[in-house]
């Protein structure tokens, strides 16, 4: 995956979702959640050019592998979570992700740790899973475009934001993991293998219905 295109694309998912979330004018509103449809769509066509981000996945499942351990004590521990949040946020910034993504990405991440066990990254169903979500994404805004509920996309949208988000976060750890950035935000080689589980499971969440 090309990393500054998934950067562009989330920071462009998340500038409408923001749009849409605050706007009151149904048109406008319709607008903005059409252009994170489209952005969402684009990213998801490319995932599934040659299984780019079930191959991702699974690669960053084979990385992670050998830390499991380390990782699922980052992921219990409260403070060491914490820590590894905030180095995760100035990588994210640092790669020029906007300030406001991140305010929301980063969340995503706290709640995945609240909502689910720690797993090792993987990639079963993720073809298919990204099939459903485009078709779903592509249902739903016909139903806007024929005065249908606006909530029904939005909840549609934010899964496209958790599918992109989950890809950008293991795209740009797997590069911290691989020791071909400088730019890593203070994260450690452990750090980064936490975070390709956390991004699979963001993945595996836009995914679910």
């Amino acid at each position: 995956m090309i990393l500054v295109t998934l950067r562009d694309d989330l920071n462009e998912i998340n500038g409408a979702l923001v749009e849409a979330e605050i706007c009151r004018d149904r048109a406008k509103q319709a607008e903005h959640l059409e252009r994170a449809v489209r952005v969402s769509e684009r990213a998801i066509e490319g995932f599934l050019r040659e299984s780019e981000l079930a191959t991702t996945l699974a690669a960053a499942g084979t990385a992670a592998a050998p830390y499991r351990d380390a990782i699922e004590r980052t992921w219990e521990d409260a403070m060491l979570f914490q820590a590894f949040l905030e180095a995760e946020r100035r990588l994210f910034r640092d790669l020029g992700l906007d300030a406001g993504t991140c305010d929301r990405l980063i969340p995503a991440m706290l709640d995945l740790r609240a909502e689910s066990g720690f797993q090792l990254p993987g990639s079963e169903g993720v073809d298919d899973g990204l099939r459903d979500l485009k078709q779903e994404l592509s249902e739903a805004l016909k139903g806007l475009q024929g005065e249908g509920e606006s909530r029904a996309l939005l909840r549609v949208v934010r899964r496209g934001f958790l599918v992109v988000g989950g890809s950008f976060v293991v795209g740009a750890n797997a590069l911290v993991g691989a020791g071909l950035t400088p730019v890593t935000g203070g994260l450690s080689i452990v750090g980064a293998a936490t975070s390709g589980a956390l991004g699979s499971g963001m993945v595996r969440g836009g995914l679910r219905r």
